[in-house]
Parts: structure tokens; C-alpha cells; sequence
């Protein structure tokens, strides 16, 4: 247990930064510039964590 009496974090919000590595960012801009040619829409970055972890996760949960 930690000093807050609590055994781990949990996500309680809906609204949550995320923070990647350059190496990440630089995927994700490939990957939104690749997105936005081919449906010719803007697509959000925040879109595309969300694909991401509803694809990881769906196996996972």
C-alpha cells in the first residue's frame, strides 16, 4: 500500500493526458497523415489514442 492508503491508481476520469515518447509521436503523426489522405477528413490525435487502446485493449479485457 502507499503513503495514501491507497494499493494502486485508477482512472477516474474521462478527460486524461497523455504524454508519448518522441518515437510514439512521431508514429502517430505518420499514421494521422496517412488517416486524413485517405478518408480526406481531419482526424484527431485524440481519435487515434482512442482507436488504439479500444483495439489493445478489446483483446485484453
Amino acid at each position: 500500500m502507499n503513503a495514501l492508503g491507497k494499493p494502486h491508481k485508477v482512472v477516474s476520469q474521462p478527460c486524461i493526458n497523455v504524454y508519448l515518447t518522441s518515437k510514439n509521436f512521431e508514429t502517430v503523426q505518420k499514421y494521422q497523415a496517412r488517416l486524413q489522405d485517405t478518408r480526406g477528413v481531419k482526424v484527431s490525435a485524440s481519435s487515434i489514442v482512442n482507436e488504439c487502446i479500444h483495439n489493445y485493449l478489446t483483446d485484453k479485457v
